[in-house]
């Protein structure tokens, strides 16, 4: 799968984070809705909503993604996971800290690839030659193509388990 074969469904797209996401998978071709409580986007299509509240508009983009990204805050990742109708969508979060979404995916016992991304760079700056760290929580052929296209953007992606993660974060913060 490339990101021109599918479609994508980018939760807080109108961030600066999500923005991100969904200017770079429309650029690689896929079809990409925003879905967010802010408004509206004026070059794609926004469904207005709160995805820890998912209403059936909401939920039926959700569940015709091949791509789901959560580019939102943990509270809100975390408070959606347990509504989110994947339909075997790759699901990505793009949240600080992974090892709270990580202990989640394994309580809710969640089937599907889940992968968080942390880009370690300012949105506005962009992927290329930058470094991104990604937490495959539930691997498979979908991250792993996934990642792929996060390369094909220019970006140096390191690959860790979430507490490596969230120490290494945590150092780089402090």
């Amino acid at each position: 799968m490339t990101a021109a074969s599918g479609t994508a469904t980018v939760v807080g797209g109108l961030g600066a984070v999500g923005s991100m996401f969904v200017e770079l998978l429309r650029a690689g071709g896929s079809t990409v809705t925003v879905v967010d409580p802010a408004g509206s986007d004026p070059d794609g299509d926004v469904v207005v909503g709160d995805i820890t509240k998912p209403s059936e508009q909401v939920l039926a983009h959700v569940e015709s993604s091949r791509i789901i990204v959560l580019a939102v805050p943990e509270q809100v990742a975390l408070a959606a996971l347990p509504s989110l109708r994947t339909s075997g969508a790759l699901v990505v979060d793009t949240l600080s800290v992974k090892s709270r979404m990580d202990a989640a995916i394994a309580d809710a016992g969640r089937e599907g690839e889940f992968l968080g991304l942390n880009p370690m760079f300012r949105p506005s700056l962009g992927p290329r030659g930058r470094a991104v760290i990604a937490v495959p929580y539930v691997g498979g052929p979908q991250s792993d193509r996934f990642l792929d296209i996060v390369r094909s953007w220019g970006a140096s992606v390191a690959v860790m388990d979430a507490d490596r993660h969230d120490r290494l974060a945590a150092a780089t913060q402090f």
